[in-house]
C-alpha cells in the first residue's frame, strides 16, 4: 500500500509541475498559435467556466473543486488499490490540482491544446485518463485489523 501511495504522490506532483511549466512557457513565451492541421493546434486560451467554457461562478467553482479533491483524498485513504487505481488516482488528483491552481492564481484555467471541438490542457487529459483507470481498476475498502 505504501508503494501505491508513493506512486500516486509522484504522479500527481509530476503532473502539476509539468502542466504548470507548459502553461507558464506558452503564456510568457508569446507562443499563441501553432498547428500542423486545421483540427489540431496549440493556442493559449482561458477558460473561466467549467468544461467547454460553460459559465460558472469562480468562487463556487474553486470551493467545489477543492471539495472534490478532498473527497477523493479521503476515498483513497479508506481503500486498498491496485497499481492501476493508484496511477489513475495520481492522474486525477494531479490534473484537478493543476487546474485548481490556475483558477486560484489566474482566475481561469489556461488551455493550450485545441482539438477540433474545444480547448484542453494536459491536466484535462490526465483527469479523464485517471477517471477511466479508476473505473476499470478494482479498489476495495480496507480491512479492519
Amino acid at each position: 500500500m505504501l508503494q501505491q501511495k508513493k506512486i500516486t504522490f509522484l504522479i500527481a506532483l509530476s503532473l502539476v509541475v509539468i502542466d504548470q511549466l507548459i502553461k507558464y512557457t506558452l503564456v510568457t513565451g508569446g507562443i499563441f498559435v501553432w498547428g500542423p492541421f486545421r483540427w489540431l493546434s496549440i493556442r493559449v486560451t482561458e477558460n473561466r467556466g467549467i468544461a467547454f467554457s460553460i459559465p460558472f461562478p469562480r468562487a463556487l467553482l474553486i470551493i467545489l473543486s477543492a471539495a472534490i479533491i478532498g473527497l477523493a483524498l479521503w476515498w483513497f485513504k479508506k481503500h486498498t488499490h491496485t497499481l492501476g487505481a493508484a496511477l489513475g488516482f495520481g492522474l486525477f488528483v494531479g490534473g484537478a490540482l493543476s487546474n485548481l491552481l490556475d483558477r486560484i492564481f489566474h482566475g481561469a484555467v489556461t488551455d493550450y491544446l485545441n482539438i477540433a471541438t474545444g480547448s484542453f490542457n494536459l491536466a484535462d487529459f490526465a483527469i479523464i485518463a485517471g477517471l477511466l483507470l479508476l473505473i476499470f481498476s478494482p479498489s476495495q475498502p480496507k480491512q479492519k485489523d
